[in-house]
């Protein structure tokens, strides 16, 4: 044990300074973490859907839907209906599908309220369009896609509904999708999002 009381006293200061950047240290790599916390956040709540929403494509009158064999999609995807998806071999024509935005905002909707919102999507390719099967991201959004098959240059319409009141979401930003698959070998997953501010009365 040293006897000299001003090195006792040079040995605390020296601790407590260590101390002093350790927790400095743990500080900084608290806020670093933080802040790439929050940035990831931002991107996805804001970047995304601005650059999902600047991929509208083309207009369309009704006069342009075609009707077929529908396709109604629900959040389940189990059972006998799932499909194979008719992909053509490769070096031969291909379908290519497109829609007329892949992103809607409601905006401010009542906690109970059904809300429906359609979309068109168009085979631009030059072989025959499939849709093999549909479905919602939620049980509370389902959708109805007038025809499953559009032959080159055919259009059709899909009908988006969300159902506010199936959770209790008040007070909510809620977003739900729908995923379209397809045998467009470059996009064989179309998904559509649709989201809306819930309110805390009907």
């Amino acid at each position: 044990m040293s006897n000299n009381p001003s090195r006792t006293a040079d040995s605390r200061y020296q601790m407590r300074q260590e101390r002093k950047r350790k927790e400095q240290r743990k500080n900084m790599l608290s806020y670093g973490l933080g802040a790439l916390a929050i940035l990831a956040l931002l991107a996805l709540i804001y970047y995304v859907p601005k650059q999902v929403m600047t991929r509208e494509t083309f207009a369309y009158q009704e006069s342009d839907i075609v009707y077929g064999e529908p396709i109604h999609a629900v959040h389940e995807m189990e059972g006998s209906k799932l499909a194979s998806i008719p992909f053509y071999p490769k070096g031969s024509p291909q379908p290519k599908i497109q829609a007329t935005h892949l992103y809607y905002d409601l905006g401010n909707i009542g906690a109970e309220e059904l809300i429906t919102h359609q979309i068109a999507i168009q085979n631009v390719g030059e072989a025959p369009l499939t849709i093999a099967r549909a479905y919602t991201t939620c049980g509370c959004t389902t959708a109805h896609i007038d025809a499953a098959e559009l032959q080159p240059g055919e259009m059709t319409l899909v009908t988006v509904t969300l159902d506010a009141g199936y959770h209790d979401v008040r007070g909510q930003t809620v977003r739900r999708g729908v995923i379209i698959e397809n045998n467009d070998p470059a996009t064989p997953e179309l998904t559509f999002w649709m989201q809306a501010k819930v309110g805390t009365t009907p």
